[in-house]
């Protein structure tokens, strides 16, 4: 079974070695995260004036083609800096005019940096960050458009006047797309209606940056995407993989697609001056520690029954993940209203357990693997029901 997480960023030219896993190689990626290498990365991308899909593809200085081949020759940089740890290549895609954004003939082109892990090859995370800018006009693809901010990057002050440089916000949907009729019914009598496999990534996100970087604030917004919009993550929930994306909590719409322009007095346009480059450093650092963990984490179980209707104790069985580098499980509970997982057990390396004197009624409970290591994976809430 592959299992994929997708993450949906803008684009952070950022490499770091997964080898032991201790709380201190979570603190050294957050200290190896550069804000100057961000600056730069930033500054070369904007630079190309414009990168939008119908932009030209020829030029080495101009245009959606000359930003995705540096993209791709600096991928191939870090590949040979760890010895071809990454592999790196194009997805392409041709895409024909569809009377609205695609206007002509056109490749769409993803560069792709891909590691494969030693442990479990068949396990993917996915970041993904789109590479392409706009103006006000949609289809204007000749006139400049930095892309600098966007709506991910580091823009701290936000249209409504805040300015808060360590908040930002964690998008999830709250079951499947693709849930069965009869797995809604269930939910009427069972709960689960803000516990599918993108919330419990986004919980999954938010305490791992409470624990390591706790000066920072994760916002969850319990929503697909901002009011009426989509993301990258999409494609993925649509297809019945987790997903969230993770971007600023204070968005400025003066500066994401629109033109370069002093108007009444407001600068608008997507430009490298409104971006803070040290803010786009710590949500690199939350990316990083979090594909980090995921990474080192053991499989999370598949299967996970819970009983004790009308008994005094909670109930659980589940199907034991096949690794060795398991040591245990961790049963987590919660209130009904809790928007996190507060409680917690270790029961060992076990394949069920009894939480005595806790009612199944008055909480939600789901189950973590513990790998040897220490590291968790995402809490997964249980599927199926039983009765002794």
């Amino acid at each position: 079974m592959k299992t994929i997480l997708s993450f949906s960023i803008t684009l952070m030219l950022t490499s770091f070695t997964v080898q032991a896993q201790t709380e201190l190689d979570f603190y050294d990626i957050i200290d190896d995260i550069s804000t100057e290498r961000i600056e730069a990365d930033i500054t070369t991308l904007a630079n190309f004036g414009t990168r939008h899909t119908l932009s030209d593809t020829l030029s080495q200085i101009r245009g959606i083609g000359a930003a995705r081949r540096w993209i791709f020759d600096s991928f191939q940089e870090i590949a040979s800096a760890c010895a071809g740890c990454i592999e790196v290549q194009y997805q392409k895609n041709y895409v024909e005019p569809d009377g609205r954004r695609i206007v002509k003939p056109v490749w769409i082109n993803n560069v792709l940096a891909i590691q494969k892990g030693s442990r479990y090859p068949n396990r993917y995370i996915i970041m993904s960050g789109d590479i392409d800018s706009r103006v006000s006009d949609p289809n204007n693809y000749t006139d400049d458009s930095p892309g600098a901010n966007d709506n991910a990057s580091g823009n701290i002050k936000g249209v409504d006047g805040v300015i808060d440089n360590r908040t930002f916000r964690i998008f999830s949907e709250p079951v499947p797309p693709t849930e069965t009729e009869q797995e809604r019914k269930s939910r009427r009598f069972y709960g689960g209606e803000v516990d599918g496999i993108s919330r419990q990534l986004a919980r999954y996100i938010h305490k791992t940056v409470k624990q390591y970087m706790p000066e920072m604030n994760p916002k969850m917004i319990y929503r697909l995407d901002r009011f009426g919009r989509g993301g990258h993550h999409r494609p993925f929930n649509d297809a019945g993989y987790p997903g969230i994306r993770i971007m600023e909590a204070h968005e400025n719409y003066t500066q994401q697609h629109q033109d370069i322009r002093t108007e009444n007095g407001i600068a608008y346009g997507d430009v490298l001056e409104a971006v803070n480059f040290e803010y786009a450093k710590k949500l690199t650092a939350v990316n990083a520690i979090n594909l980090a963990s995921i990474a080192w984490a053991p499989p999370a179980v598949t299967e996970l029954s819970i009983g004790g209707i009308v008994e005094a104790s909670a109930k659980f069985r589940w199907s034991k993940a096949n690794s060795r580098d398991i040591k245990g499980y961790r049963i987590y509970w919660r209130d009904t209203t809790s928007p996190t997982w507060d409680h917690s057990r270790f029961v060992g390396n076990v394949s069920e357990a009894t939480l005595a004197g806790i009612v199944i009624d008055n909480f939600f409970f789901g189950i973590a693997t513990v790998g040897i290591n220490g590291v968790e994976s995402p809490v997964v809430f249980p599927n199926k029901i039983f009765r002794d």
